[in-house]
């Protein structure tokens, strides 16, 4: 076990947490008030990675060698690809994107020194992360019982309906909400924890009005059906449905449902079933990704090459492609397995986690180039990794 009195790695992860999630609150402020400093959340993460890339170079072992080997490749293959395409004019705006492709991989590497922590200091930094999602789910209470401005999803959008709480943009509340879901399902239902703070997540998230929210919550209601719903917790959910209609009741017959209903007829009528379910990506995807490979030579085919501020799907897996191409892709893809999947869970749950947020950023996007979803994402896996340490450690002792 590592010992200290004062210990860097410990005062940086405390720190580093709370202040990325008081940055999305100030960043989403600024916004809703119209005032033009809404890249707040990036001086305050890019300060903190500096750090962390230095902390970890001076740590560095072979395996995370080689991650950084690889993302320097992916960071030459994109600047070549700006080059090819003559998007040298926006190379920063093109860099700030390719970082936040790779911060998923750097803050992952960096979190996960804390598996080789005493358990009393990973109990201490999954506290800020409870109390974070406890404050987050007050939030959006409060913005839906007042209709607070600030806690809306969609905010000076009248005829949309959702509360986020904090966060800034739909879509990266949908990863964060949905990281937050399954952490507290696996600590209710695995681990036989306190059920009430799921209880009044999956309240909160129903609120949202974000539909990867709900398609997720979908998806982990056939899982705990199939893996282990008993009629006890049958019983105690009707209240809750009970309770949770007569909301939904109210707010079915009240003016701004109906124009939220007439909006998406309105769509449906427009452009059609898929067009309304993927907001338009579908057209976007058809257009624009030709428009930029009307760009590319044939190495770009290879390396990618996409100016962002023009061109952007919304949809992760053709993103992908465009900005890193099919090599660079592979590789992406590569290191994303190394550090996520093939990590020995204990269980399937981890699994299904993954692979449920990966299938709905498919459809969704922006869940691979949010710093804020990759933050809560890797808080998650950290804690589902540690449950394999503790189940070795029992079995060294039993043994």
């Amino acid at each position: 076990m590592m010992k200290s009195r004062f210990d860097i790695f410990i005062f940086i992860i405390s720190l580093f947490i709370p202040l990325i999630f008081i940055s999305d609150g100030l960043a989403k402020y600024f916004l809703v008030h119209g005032v033009d400093f809404g890249r707040v959340t990036l001086f305050v993460r890019l300060i903190f990675e500096i750090i962390i890339v230095f902390y970890l170079l001076f740590r560095i072992n072979l395996t995370n060698l080689k991650i950084f080997l690889l993302i320097l490749t992916l960071l030459g293959m994109t600047l070549l690809g700006q080059m090819l395409i003559g998007s040298n004019h926006n190379i920063i705006e093109n860099l700030i994107t390719f970082n936040k492709y790779i911060f998923i991989f750097i803050i992952f590497i960096f979190f996960k020194r804390l598996l080789g922590y005493s358990e009393k200091k990973k109990k201490f930094v999954f506290t800020i992360l409870n109390v974070l999602f406890a404050t987050n789910i007050l939030f959006i209470f409060l913005g839906f019982i007042f209709e607070i401005e600030f806690f809306k999803t969609f905010y000076h959008k009248d005829y949309r309906f959702g509360y986020d709480g904090i966060f800034k943009a739909g879509n990266e509340a949908s990863y964060v909400m949905i990281s937050m879901l399954a952490y507290l399902y696996y600590k209710a239902f695995y681990e036989k924890g306190n059920k009430y703070l799921l209880v009044f997540a999956l309240l909160a998230s129903l609120l949202s009005g974000l539909k990867a929210v709900y398609a997720f919550i979908g998806i982990l209601a056939i899982y705990h059906v199939a893996k282990k719903l008993k009629m006890i917790y049958l019983l105690l959910l009707v209240p809750i449905v009970i309770f949770s209609y007569g909301y939904l009741l109210e707010y079915i017959m009240s003016e701004q449902f109906q124009h939220l209903i007439s909006f998406f007829q309105h769509t449906y009528e427009e452009h059609g079933l898929i067009y309304m379910v993927l907001s338009g990506r579908n057209e976007i995807l058809a257009h624009e990704s030709l428009e930029v490979m009307s760009h590319w030579t044939w190495l770009n085919y290879l390396i990618g090459g996409v100016d962002t501020s023009t061109y952007w799907m919304e949809m992760d897996f053709f993103d992908l492609i465009l900005f890193f191409g099919i090599f660079g892709t592979l590789i992406y893809g590569y290191v994303f397995y190394t550090l996520f999947i093939r990590y020995p869970y204990v269980d399937g749950y981890p699994y299904f986690f993954i692979f449920s947020i990966l299938s709905l950023a498919f459809f969704g996007g922006h869940f691979l180039t949010s710093p804020t979803a990759a933050l809560y994402f890797t808080l998650t896996l950290i804690y589902l990794q540690n449950k394999k340490l503790e189940k070795n450690e029992k079995n060294i002792i039993n043994k």
